[in-house]
């Protein structure tokens, strides 16, 4: 019995003293990495979310603790791209994770407002940047601008550079609130399901949280936003002229739907670089695809064999 109880209080030493020598510290990439070392360089092993609770370990140096630190290497692109990791924790497993894709020792919130970024605690000294509603960020300390303003310094994700940031951003527009950022892990599911019983599930489900009005608004434009819109139902325009699919990339493929939606089953498909077709009609309506906004066109190859919708960005009369 005595060693059983020496056994459990050694265990719960070893634990405080694990626990001791680690720093909190937040995913803010969405999707990030975590690494495992294999022959001296970085290899991917899991994912996680942005806003996911790290543990990063440290090491003693000069009476202070500091992160495990290493510089290494990492395959971007079939190429050798140097790196700095810090060695973390998560769910009881060691990993390394880059530098510049977390933040320590802060606080995690949400952005419930468009808000710009300052480079400064001044109003007068603002980025050229915003953070969207739903953004996952950190902060620490406040203060108080042009003698008016309560102000957070805050950490961010760059998704076009893909570095983190530092700033500052008006309190008034974050929340801290468990409930919001629960709602906002909600929402970013909603984004990604076209099923819509698990649409109206994930609803339903923040409804019940006890939200933020702007948070609530937000979590109702992206349902809406979501909605099937059948673009045929503005009519289509007979054409009866001979044209072309224009291929800009060979290395990928033109889909050809049945439908004119990008979530309509692919009919068929052009790798050539220019293809002869009968164009047959269009929609009335332009759709938006990425940054291109244009109509569809109904298509059949040259002998008359029905084939598909195509997006206008490809279509050459």
């Amino acid at each position: 019995m005595k060693k059983i109880i020496l056994s459990v209080i050694a265990a719960l030493f070893s634990f405080s003293v694990f626990a001791a020598n680690e720093i909190d510290a937040i995913m803010l990439q969405n999707q990030g990495s975590l690494y495992v070392e294999k022959d001296g360089k970085m290899e991917w092993k899991v994912s996680v979310d942005a806003g996911t609770a790290l543990s990063v370990l440290t090491e003693d140096v000069d009476g202070k603790k500091v992160p495990v630190t290493k510089e290494s290497t990492r395959v971007v692109n079939k190429k050798d791209v140097k790196c700095t990791v810090y060695q973390v924790s998560y769910n009881g497993k060691e990993y390394w994770v880059l530098t510049d894709r977390i933040s320590l020792n802060e606080k995690i919130a949400i952005v419930k407002k468009a808000a710009a970024v300052y480079r400064s605690p001044d109003i007068a000294d603002v980025k050229n940047s915003s953070l969207p509603i739903g953004e996952i960020i950190t902060f620490d300390s406040k203060y108080i601008a042009n003698e008016k303003f309560e102000m957070y310094k805050i950490s961010y994700f760059d998704e076009i550079n893909y570095v983190t940031r530092n700033g500052y951003i008006m309190v008034s527009k974050i929340s801290a609130d468990k409930n919001d950022l629960k709602a906002c892990k909600l929402i970013a599911q909603l984004k990604t399901t076209e099923d819509v019983t698990i649409q109206e599930e994930l609803f339903n489900n923040i409804n019940k949280l006890n939200i933020s009005n702007e948070i609530l608004s937000y979590a109702k434009a992206v349902k809406e936003s979501l909605k099937p819109y059948d673009i045929l139902d503005d009519g289509i325009t007979s054409l009866n002229t001979y044209g072309y699919v224009v291929n800009p990339d060979t290395n990928s493929k033109i889909n050809i739907r049945v439908s004119p939606s990008t979530k309509a089953d692919v009919a068929a498909s052009f790798e050539d670089e220019v293809t002869s077709v009968y164009i047959v009609s269009c929609t009335n309506s332009k759709d938006t695809i990425g940054n291109a906004e244009n109509y569809w066109y109904n298509i059949q190859s040259e002998d008359g064999e029905p084939l598909g919708w195509v997006f206008g960005e490809y279509i050459q009369y």
